[in-house]
């Protein structure tokens, strides 16, 4: 809140705290994009949440986010508060990429089958 209003867009933001779960879906649909910029990731989710809602992604090219996002995110340098900018003003602005971005994005979070990796996951446990 401070920084928000320290850059003047305490009208333009709105943080959300802590999400309920029933609530997320609603988010990722009236959401413009979603950054996910982080150093560290243990498996990165609401990249594959938000693909999975048709919203275009800002990512790091760091942990295991290019892994997950193949190439359905527009990729940034987290410690680089320039490219996070570029990175998020294009994805906003520029309508092609935009489209292009939540075509990918669907079809690479549809890669993503929770019921499969589960009987992978089972199967795995079987064969110890």
């Amino acid at each position: 809140e401070q920084l928000a209003s320290e850059l003047n867009i305490r009208g333009q933001t709105i943080l959300l705290g802590g999400i309920a779960e029933e609530d997320v879906a609603a988010i990722y649909h009236a959401a413009r994009a979603l950054a996910l910029v982080s150093v560290s990731e243990g498996f990165g989710l609401p990249l594959v949440e938000a693909m999975a809602a048709g919203i275009p992604t800002v990512s790091s090219d760091a942990s295991c986010l290019p892994e997950i996002a193949g190439g359905a995110t527009r990729f940034v340098k987290a410690d680089d508060p320039v490219s996070i900018a570029k990175g998020l003003e294009e994805v906003l602005t520029d309508e092609p990429l935009r489209e292009k971005l939540i075509a990918l994005g669907k079809e690479r979070a549809a890669m993503f089958d929770w019921d499969e990796a589960a009987e992978k996951f089972l199967l795995g446990l079987k064969n110890l």
